[in-house]
C-alpha cells in the first residue's frame, strides 16, 4: 500500500505525487505481476488521508480481494 501515489496529469503528461491519496499493489509471493512502470503498478484508489474507520475497513477488503484474485491467477 502506498501513501504517496503517483498520478499522470492528463493534460500535460507530468507525473505528480499525490500525498493524500492511497494506492495498492499486490505482488503474490513477492513476484511482480505488473510492469515496472510505477504509474501502471499502482492501483490508485478513491481513498484520501486521513482514513475513517469505514474507509480503512473498505481498503482492507479491497486489498484482500486483490490478493485473492492474484492467487487465483485472475
Amino acid at each position: 500500500m502506498n501513501l504517496q501515489s503517483l498520478d499522470e496529469d492528463p493534460n500535460s503528461g507530468d507525473v505528480h505525487a499525490l500525498v493524500d491519496r492511497v494506492s495498492i499493489e499486490v505482488n503474490p509471493g513477492g513476484k511482480r505481476t505488473t510492469p515496472r512502470d510505477p504509474l501502471v503498478e499502482q492501483a490508485l484508489t478513491a481513498f484520501e488521508l486521513p482514513l475513517s474507520e469505514e474507509d480503512l475497513e473498505e481498503l482492507v477488503r479491497m486489498v484482500l480481494d486483490e490478493c485473492k484474485a492474484a492467487h487465483l491467477g485472475r
